[in-house]
């Protein structure tokens, strides 16, 4: 498939829960002689995989491909009258999306044309799209603004969600931390075989930038103190402190 299938994506579909870090996906998208292919063969074909769940994504993945999450699920109350995934088709024919296709088409081919190798950011081009029928329409709500690809899957989304999984781990599970401010390291633990602790705390190794060293073994992931600190804004001691404690 990989080398005489040409014009249409290798389908992997239903990725299951922890199967992207070890699994044939991975080796098809990462292994050099898949790399090799990419570069000998004319028209190679896309990837595309489907999954139910949103689990982190390896740093090679995130490098090499462009990651959507949409919600199509029915609400209960469609559900018991019985209405079904038509009304989700039809929505795409909506007088909004046949606008946004009218105006987002030609953006997409000028950049494609004036930049062909380049990276195209179809974030930048969809959000402007939508803000300029927005305002066109005379509702332009304050908190909205334009993104971009780096505000899904840059550094700073990424840590994010990175602080946002430990800090709830550091909640419910605050003896298990470290602190050694000499080797600027913060140890997290977790029990062996705890599968939800470890899936937690791979996710998290996954999600840190190179620069916080973030390494996990069986048991125990390790990063820089004082970067993640920083990010998190708080200070990962595994007890509160005397006067804390004393006053409860």
């Amino acid at each position: 498939m990989q080398v005489n299938q040409k014009g249409l994506p290798v389908l992997y579909d239903d990725v299951p829960e922890g199967q992207l870090t070890d699994s044939p996906l991975r080796k098809l998208l990462t292994t050099p002689y898949a790399r090799k292919l990419d570069m000998e063969y004319d028209g190679y074909p896309a990837v595309v995989a489907t999954s139910n769940i949103t689990p982190p994504m390896p740093q090679e993945f995130q490098k090499r491909a462009l990651f959507f999450q949409a919600s199509a699920s029915l609400n209960q109350e469609g559900c018991i009258h019985g209405e079904g995934t038509g009304h989700l088709v039809d929505g795409i024919g909506s007088a909004f999306y046949a606008e946004y296709v009218r105006r987002a088409a030609p953006l997409f081919k000028a950049a494609l044309d004036a930049d062909p190798i380049g990276d195209l950011d179809v974030y930048r081009i969809s959000s402007q799209t939508i803000l300029g029928i927005f305002d066109d329409s005379g509702c332009n709500p304050e908190w909205v603004r334009p993104l971009c690809v780096d505000d899904y899957f840059g550094e700073a989304p990424m840590c994010q969600r990175a602080a946002r999984d430990l800090m709830r781990y550091f909640t419910a599970n605050r003896g298990s931390f470290e602190r050694d401010a000499k080797k600027n390291q913060l140890i997290v633990r977790c029990s062996s075989g705890d599968r939800n602790a470890e899936n937690v705390l791979k996710g998290i190794e996954m999600m840190l930038p190179p620069r916080f060293e973030a390494e996990f073994s069986p048991g125990m992931l390790t990063c820089r103190l004082h970067e993640i600190e920083k990010l998190c804004r708080v200070r990962f001691s595994p007890r509160d402190g005397w006067w804390r404690r004393f006053r409860g």
